[in-house]
């Protein structure tokens, strides 16, 4: 790696290192990463070469064996040092967040030689990593983003390189995707981008609406607003389309303020389902939260609204919570009577200690983590040591993704609460979901929906 002179013996040259620096491993944070980038892309790429970067996540460690924080980032520190031994002096390894890296890999000739180096990074976690007396074993997923073009923004090759993770989670752990970010695929993001933002003033967003049941009666206990967009030719686009474009240029910004607005209008007409007023709850992008005026945002809309503000939930992604100055926002909404909710929960390194100082009030389990239930032994083991963990600190646990009977009965078992996914219903219209609260009917078995909520969710009756 690259070695940066700082001037000795000067207050701000020691903040500023600590600024730039990770606490914990004492590496390259993302600032000086964004810089480093920056300066990258301004030599590379030359005809023949280009520019890669790998984030690189640590697969979910064993919770069963998480014995707190400081083990956590004992269980960082030692994988970030394995991390280092495959690379190249000229490469760059920083660390983002949590378990979080990124390698920046400069003259890179060919796509193949950026798979080879996520392969060695893979290849030098195989070993159990020791610590507090113990191997751990992880694995890591990991992103790529091959620049081809010097005039790319470093912050959208990150965020490139963080979706191509996000693919890789999706497909389960040890997983590397990767993307060739070429001079067309920027243009056409562009035009994706100016297309966005007509839509935002065009109308053309809609929210369609996911019930969130409990266990094992499949009640309705609330509701997930979901973002799509109606595309006037190209039919309904892709949320994992547009939102990584929204983000990178910021409109997801205004996107979210128009999702947290809508959401909480549509929630007062609801009916009252089994004499509880059913809570909302909208996904939050980490640039909605460090907004100047997102605490005002909420205020407003709730005032406009008439919604109480214990009807409405807030889901956060691990990587937003990990940020110092994001809880703190999270918090002050909390104590205002908000719910706070940690989305994907299961694929970091959470233990019990430091989820019981975040400001949430429930975890949803990724759906990739509950798809793993029925072929690994370790994965039901880990289930159940991470609701063990949510419950003994008053948290409610909700699965996502849960697909058949099977998976339902499985998370009810290892003590899961609550679900949705397809198994109970598809997400639908405001209008559908209105139809459902005013006759919904309690469900059949244990783990089952009721056929009621199936035929509103355009899914015809099944025959028994």
């Amino acid at each position: 790696m690259t070695n940066v002179v700082y001037s000795k013996g000067s207050a701000y040259a020691d903040a500023r290192l600590d600024e730039l620096h990770h606490p914990v491993t004492g590496l390259p944070g993302a600032a000086l990463l964004l810089d480093r980038l920056g300066q990258a892309l301004a030599r590379e790429p030359r005809p023949g070469c280009g520019l890669a970067l790998l984030v690189v996540e640590l697969d979910a460690f064993d919770i069963r064996d998480s014995g707190g924080s400081v083990e956590a980032d004992e269980t960082v520190r030692v994988a970030a040092a394995c991390l280092l031994k495959p690379l190249g002096r000229a490469d760059t390894l920083a660390h983002l967040e949590g378990c979080r890296f990124a390698v920046l890999c400069e003259g890179v000739r060919r796509e193949r030689a950026a798979q080879e180096v996520a392969e060695s990074l893979g290849l030098a976690l195989l070993r159990p990593l020791p610590v507090a007396g113990r191997h751990r074993r992880v694995s890591a997923s990991i992103g790529i983003a091959i620049a081809e073009h010097p005039d790319h923004d470093p912050r959208g090759l990150l965020a490139t390189a963080e979706r191509c993770l996000d693919e890789a989670r999706r497909e389960g752990g040890g997983t590397v995707v990767a993307e060739r970010v070429s001079e067309l695929r920027r243009a056409e993001r562009l035009t994706l981008e100016d297309a966005l933002r007509h839509a935002l003033h065009e109308r053309q967003l809609r929210l369609l609406y996911q019930p969130i049941v409990s266990l094992p009666d499949a009640k309705v206990t609330a509701v997930e607003a979901l973002l799509r967009w109606q595309h006037p030719t190209r039919g309904l686009v892709s949320p994992a389309e547009f939102l990584p474009v929204a983000e990178e240029s910021g409109i997801i910004v205004a996107i979210g303020a128009w999702v947290f607005r809508e959401a909480c209008r549509e929630a007062t007409r609801w009916p009252v389902a089994e004499g509880r007023p059913l809570p909302v709850q909208v996904n939050l992008a980490a640039a909605q939260v460090v907004a100047p005026d997102f605490a005002q945002l909420v205020d407003e809309t709730l005032a406009q609204t008439g919604l109480p503000a214990d009807r409405v939930g807030l889901e956060v992604t691990e990587s937003l919570l990990l940020q110092p100055s994001r809880p703190i926002v999270l918090r002050q909404l909390r104590n205002r009577g908000l719910r706070v909710l940690l989305d994907d929960f299961g694929t970091g390194i959470w233990s019990r200690d430091a989820l019981g100082h975040l400001p949430i009030d429930a975890v949803k389990f990724d759906r990739a983590l509950v798809s793993r239930l029925g072929d690994s032994c370790e994965a039901r083991e880990a289930f159940a040591a991470a609701t063990a963990t949510a419950g003994a600190l008053g948290l409610r646990c909700v699965a996502e993704g849960v697909e058949n009977a099977q998976q339902a009965d499985d998370v009810r078992e290892l003590g899961c609460g609550f679900a949705q996914g397809y198994h109970f219903a598809r997400p639908m219209t405001a209008a559908a979901l209105r139809g459902h609260l005013a006759g919904e009917q309690p469900s059949r078995s244990p783990g089952r929906p009721s056929r009621v909520l199936g035929r509103l969710a355009g899914r015809p009756r099944r025959q028994r």
